[in-house]
């Protein structure tokens, strides 16, 4: 017990300790680091290739996959808006410019996955623009069907699992909590001593722990992820800007397929200059962060649509046509 008060630790002087205390915080930091490192470095990391995106049918689940890596199942949601206004499944209200709804005389069905015909049928009430991205009825169907996306992307080692996540989370809780408790243990035995010339003591453990957290906190996107990002991004860099000159020199009336692929990769604020789309997408909150939390699967009903697919299945199935032709190729 005697060890407690009388240690190295108790017998530095303040301006000693401090020192010592900030180099073992900083020490903390560069060792936090490694260890995300280590934890990330589990991840299996595979040779990507870039997908083929010039049929737009047949590569819509790449295309789902893509926005799910980028921004988690908000981004698939936008996509499968996107997709169904531009084939007539959807339409703004002739009334009310501000409401999305379902078309009345719409394409065939059939043709529609299980997941695109439930998010289909969340409209059965017209919706307002900017909740048609945050209404629970879509993004209940849109999380439980990204499952199927979120398990290959972390296959691929594009995205960080839950288990690594709460392995890292674990980290700095013990590292922040390790730098506040040596800070209150040498607080308590200066106020013993009748100290009170302790406001950088009490300064830099607030700091301290203050600076660990924030920097502990992970990406949901591993850097494999986030290369993988910037090579499509490269790759359709041109085609973007073409959208763009092509709305502005009325070339194009509404959004074309091929241009789903650009979606996919930058998002809905490709389409803010245009005339069909510009509010859609100005609604849609596409530049905020994306966050570790954004597209988990922590949703267990899909009690958004009220018909199966055209498969003959129920839920969300069809899953945009299935996840085989992702990001790993």
């Amino acid at each position: 017990m005697d060890f407690l008060f009388n240690n190295p630790l108790t017998q530095m002087s303040g301006a000693m300790f401090l020192g010592v205390y900030g180099g073992i915080i900083a020490g903390t930091i560069f060792l936090n680091e490694i260890g995300k490192q280590f934890i990330k470095g589990k991840s299996k990391q595979k040779k990507l290739k870039m997908p083929d995106l010039s049929n737009t049918y047949s590569a819509t689940s790449s295309m789902y996959q893509i926005a799910y890596l980028r921004k988690g199942s908000e981004g698939v949601s936008e996509m499968i808006l996107l997709k169904l206004i531009q084939e007539d499944y959807l339409r703004r209200n002739i009334e009310d410019d501000d409401l999305i709804e379902q078309n009345p005389n719409p394409p065939s069905i059939s043709l529609l996955s299980s997941l695109e015909l439930e998010v289909f049928d969340c409209f059965t009430h017209p919706l307002r623009i900017q909740h048609a991205f945050e209404t629970d009825m879509v993004q209940n169907v849109v999380k439980e069907a990204s499952n199927h996306y979120e398990t290959q992307l972390i296959n691929n080692g594009l995205l960080i699992s839950q288990k690594q996540k709460e392995s890292i989370n674990n980290l700095v809780n013990f590292s922040a909590l390790s730098v506040l408790a040596l800070g209150t243990y040498r607080l308590s035995i200066a106020l013993m001593a009748g100290k009170s010339n302790v406001f950088f003591l009490i300064l830099m453990a607030i700091l301290g722990t203050g600076i660990i957290y924030p920097l502990g906190r992970t990406q949901r996107i591993t850097d494999a992820g986030r290369k993988y990002l910037q090579d499509l991004r490269l790759a359709f860099s041109s085609l973007k800007e073409k959208i763009k000159t092509d709305y502005l020199d009325h070339k194009l009336e509404g959004a074309t397929a091929v241009y789903l692929p650009v979606v996919s990769v930058f998002g809905l604020s490709t389409l803010i200059h245009t005339p069909a789309y510009g509010e859609v997408a100005s609604k849609s909150n596409d530049n905020s962060p994306s966050t570790f939390g954004c597209g988990s699967s922590c949703s267990s009903g899909g009690d958004g649509g009220s018909s199966g697919g055209s498969d003959g299945s129920s839920g969300c199935g069809g899953c945009g046509g299935g996840c085989g032709g992702g990001c790993g190729g």
